[in-house]
This record gives structure tokens, C-alpha cells and sequence, in this order.
């Protein structure tokens, strides 16, 4: 988290660093103060540069991070007993404004929120041209990829 700085005149940075089982790895920045930001993203040879956010979107993120609780989070969440994963993906959300600092890291599970807000950055950074979906897609997505109980058969059981 040390490496994690401020810029000057900003009041807040964020960094999402991803990583998957093949070795791939994609990066995000964001940074902004008042109602504008910037981000700067990497994938494998893929870079961005730094970009302006549009209107609006500064202030999207702030709020995706606010409903997300991102800094009561705990910032490891343990494994269960008896719990094997022989692969998978890694997140590691860090954040930084004029008053704190803080990072989650998740590896076998992720809050719904906190996958909102990876999907949202992945978008914002125009390297995954397959993320660049109509809004309710990528909630659809988001929605499928929470687990759901199926109270039919729950309530057909007893």
C-alpha cells in the first residue's frame, strides 16, 4: 500500500490490480479532486496512457465505492477449514484519500459490490472491447454471477 501515493491536488487515488491462473495481469489508476478524474490502466503490453474521465464518471466511482462499505471492508477475508482452490483469480483493491488508506485483497470470494466496481473499471479503461456492453448486460452479468437459492425447490422439499 506504501506505493500508493496521492497526487498533488487530488483527493483520492485507487488502484485495481488483477491477476488470473494463466498469468495475466491488468492494472487501473484513478484519480480525481472536485468532479474530475483521470485513470491510467495496463494490460500485459496494453496501455491506456492517462486519460481524462468523462463528465459524470468521477463522481460514478466515488458513489460505487461508497455503497460498496470499500473502506469498512476487511481486507482479507479468511478461507474456510478444508478449503482447496487449485487456481483462480486475484483482486487487490487499494485506496487512498487525504485521511486514509486502505486495501482488500480476495481471492476465493468477492462482494457483489466490489465485482461492480472491478467490472466498472475494466470498462472505464477501454482495453476489454468485450466489456463494452449495454448497461443492462453488464448488470445481467453482475446478477448472474451472484449465487442465487432456489426457493421453488426449497419450499417443493419440505
Amino acid at each position: 500500500m506504501s506505493n500508493l501515493k496521492l497526487p498533488d491536488d487530488m483527493e483520492a487515488v485507487f488502484r485495481l490490480e488483477y491477476r488470473n491462473a494463466f498469468a495475466e495481469r491488468y492494472a487501473i489508476n484513478v484519480h480525481g479532486h472536485g468532479r474530475k478524474g483521470w485513470f491510467v490502466a495496463n494490460r500485459g503490453a496494453q496501455t491506456s496512457g492517462l486519460q481524462p474521465m468523462t463528465k459524470g464518471q468521477w463522481r460514478t466511482f466515488l458513489n460505487l465505492i461508497v455503497q460498496a462499505g470499500f473502506w469498512e471492508l476487511p481486507s482479507d477475508i479468511p478461507r474456510p477449514d478444508n478449503f482447496e482452490m487449485d487456481d483462480g483469480e486475484s483482486i487487490c483493491l487499494m485506496g487512498r484519500d487525504m485521511e486514509k488508506s486502505h486495501h482488500i485483497n480476495r481471492f476465493w470470494t468477492i462482494e457483489p459490490a466490489i465485482l461492480r466496481i472491478c467490472l466498472w473499471m475494466r470498462t472505464l479503461s477501454g482495453l476489454f472491447p468485450e466489456h463494452h456492453l449495454p448497461r443492462p448486460v453488464v448488470e445481467q452479468e453482475i446478477a448472474d454471477s451472484i449465487p442465487h437459492i432456489d426457493e421453488t425447490n426449497d419450499a417443493q422439499q419440505e
